[in-house]
């Protein structure tokens, strides 16, 4: 991720669901399990402990609890779901997400409405970039099911 011309966060995939995301602030690892794809793993590869665990809800939206008790909702803010945002239980936006997939790759846009912590603003980039595959997925499975 770049604000202009710094690069300022990296998130890697590394095979399957697992991503490493790297920021001045720390570093995260974000994983699905392999036939639990209903929520992700947050964990702090500082310390090695799990922090927070996102779930999904049946439309794409859900909630990140993190280990804390703060909670965090993350829901589609159009008809298309390309564009997405983490909101304070309060309903206060934190952070919007615009993407563009390609045949190769997905671009986007995130804009900062106020002081987000980077781990959210990563871990929503991780959830866009995992949507396509979800619906490669999906439809491989539904083809195989008939």
């Amino acid at each position: 991720m770049r604000a202009g011309d710094e690069v300022v966060a990296k998130l890697r995939r590394h095979g399957g669901s697992l991503a490493v995301a790297e920021t001045a602030e720390g570093r995260w690892s974000f994983e699905r399990p392999v036939w639990r794809r209903s929520r992700v793993s947050v964990r702090d590869l500082g310390t090695g402990t799990d922090i927070a665990t996102f779930r999904y809800g049946w439309t794409g939206d859900g909630t990140l609890e993190m280990s804390w008790g703060g909670r965090f909702q993350w829901t589609a803010a159009n008809f298309w779901r390309s564009r997405w945002e983490w909101r304070r239980a309060d309903g206060t936006s934190l952070a919007r997400f615009k993407s563009r997939q390609g045949l190769a790759k997905i671009e986007g846009r995130v804009e900062i409405e106020q002081t987000a912590p980077d781990l959210l603003v990563l871990l929503g980039w991780y959830l866009v970039m995992m949507r396509p595959r979800d619906s490669t997925f999906d439809a491989v499975a539904a083809t195989v099911g008939a």
